[in-house]
């Protein structure tokens, strides 16, 4: 089965497999590839309109052999990436740029480097809508990792479960 919505909002790919060896040994497998470009409403019409590309993908398979009725078998791998960045052109909109907005306001003293991103100052006045805008730049960075194996053996009315399972995990937010 494989799904492909494309369109000018989303564009990704889910595929499952389902795989039968025998009546004693089963594996299911799953993959998810979403692209999606957002633009987004913000408290202000032009200037509070900012976007993000998402870039999501995940995988999983799953491995089940029965040994015998009182002896079973679980693997599992499974990864996933989801990378968000803000501030990029999407569909022909390119959001407020911070070092554009500071140079029309006239504002001096800041972005003495010369950085180029999404954005605008902030600027509060009591009694008023604060002026705002999200920053530009890598949001989420996150990738992590699972594998798991496990044994379940039945003796009588007892249970024994024993495996092993490692886990890793890389958040940049």
């Amino acid at each position: 089965c494989v799904n492909v919505p494309m369109g000018a909002v989303e564009a990704g790919v889910t595929a499952r497999l389902d795989y039968y060896f025998s009546t004693k040994n089963q594996i299911f497998a799953r993959f998810i590839n979403r692209l999606t470009p957002y633009v987004l409403n913000g408290s202000f019409a032009e200037l509070g309109t900012w976007t993000r590309q998402r870039d999501h993908h995940s995988i999983v398979v799953t491995d089940t052999h029965t040994f015998s009725p009182s002896l079973v078998n679980s693997f599992y791998w499974g990864w996933i990436k989801d990378y968000f960045i803000d501030g990029e052109e999407t569909d022909g909109f390119t959001p407020t740029r911070a070092d554009e907005a500071i140079a029309a306001i006239g504002l001096q003293g800041v972005n003495r480097q010369g950085f180029s991103v999404m954005g605008f100052p902030t600027i509060a006045i009591t009694g008023l809508q604060q002026l705002t805008q999200n920053r530009g730049g890598v949001n989420l960075d996150q990738r992590n990792f699972e594998f798991n194996d496990s044994l379940t053996w039945s003796i009588g009315a007892h249970v024994l479960k024993m495996g092993a399972e490692l886990r890793t995990f890389r958040d940049f937010s």
